[in-house]
């Protein structure tokens, strides 16, 4: 199924998962054990282990004022809800 042709919530979930998915991919990164892990999958999968920068490269060309148009998306969407709560009662040790 096309992102096009989802139920906006399911595509603002997908788009959700999608992000997070990419933020600990690029900060695995970081991490020579990740890196490895990674090249080690791609060579599994009979890709280059090159195509492990491809992803950031992408995201690199992101433009901001497409950053922009998706925050501007998002705090549309957003309903904040505050929850008041009282002081904690206390702890029963037991």
């Amino acid at each position: 199924m096309l992102l096009a042709d989802q139920h906006p919530q399911q595509r603002r979930d997908r788009q959700h998962h999608d992000r997070l998915w990419r933020n600990r991919y690029v900060g695995g990164l970081a991490s020579n054990t990740n890196v490895a892990r990674e090249a080690l999958s791609l060579i599994r999968r009979g890709l280059p282990p090159e195509s492990l920068a491809s992803l950031p490269n992408e995201m690199v060309a992101v433009s901001i004022e497409q950053c922009r148009a998706a925050a501007r998306r998002w705090l549309s969407d957003a309903q904040p809800s505050i929850a008041v709560a009282g002081l904690p009662g206390k702890l029963v040790r037991g």
